[in-house]
Formats: C-alpha cells, sequence, structure tokens
C-alpha cells in the first residue's frame, strides 16, 4: 500500500511540475521574465514568482495542473479561499523580505494537460 501511495505523490510531483514548466513558457510568450520557482516562504510556497514588463509589477503565480479534462473537477476548484490566502501572506512575506515596498499581483494559470487553459489576472481580489 505505501508503493501505491509513493507512485500517487511521484506522480502528482511530476504532473505539477510540467504545469509549471508550460505556466513559465506560456508567460515568457507574454513577454514576463521569471524570477524565482518554488519558493518556500515559511509553510507556504510561491510556484513562480514573475515580472511584468506591461505593468510593471511583480507578479506571483500559483499554477493549478490537472493532467485530464475532467467536466466535474477542473484545476479552479483547488483555488480555494485558504489557498488564495495563503498566496497573499507568502507574497507579502517575500515582498517584506526583499524590502520591496511596490505594488504586487497575485495570478493563477490553470493547465490541463500540455495547455494553459486559463490566466487568471489577480485572485487576490476574489471574494
Amino acid at each position: 500500500m505505501a508503493n501505491l501511495s509513493s507512485r500517487r505523490q511521484l506522480t502528482r510531483k511530476r504532473t505539477g511540475q510540467h504545469g509549471e514548466d508550460c505556466a513559465c513558457a506560456f508567460l515568457h510568450r507574454l513577454g514576463y521574465s521569471i524570477t524565482h520557482r518554488n519558493v518556500q516562504i515559511g509553510h507556504d510556497e510561491i510556484d513562480i514568482i514573475a515580472w511584468d514588463p506591461q505593468e510593471r509589477i511583480v507578479v506571483f503565480v500559483e499554477v493549478k495542473t490537472r493532467s485530464t479534462v475532467s467536466p466535474y473537477y477542473g484545476p479552479e476548484c483547488n483555488l480555494t479561499y485558504k489557498k488564495r490566502k495563503a498566496m497573499r501572506r507568502a507574497a507579502v512575506r517575500w515582498m517584506l523580505k526583499h524590502r520591496n515596498d511596490n505594488d504586487f499581483r497575485i495570478d493563477a494559470i490553470l493547465v490541463i494537460g500540455d495547455q494553459v487553459i486559463d490566466h487568471i489576472l489577480d485572485i487576490s481580489s476574489w471574494s
């Protein structure tokens, strides 16, 4: 049983890594610069930290990935209030640590398989 659990965790990790790779390629095509990946801040993690040259703002990106399409459970289902709150907490801590008092934005990129299906700007404003 432990073997099955370990394999599932490895599969999830690979799927997540693949989704982050797709998200980074997508952001590069939009002209963003990727400055950091998988940043651990306390108990929180930021998937991607990027620079949006058009808005001239630091962007913290949460990537949600599914390996296959499901009509019942898309990647956006995991953008819970708790997750958004943790992202904001991590972003604020990162900005303070780097003595950056400029504005920032928190985005989400949704990936299914090899495709970015949505780039949601400013998820911190969701209620």
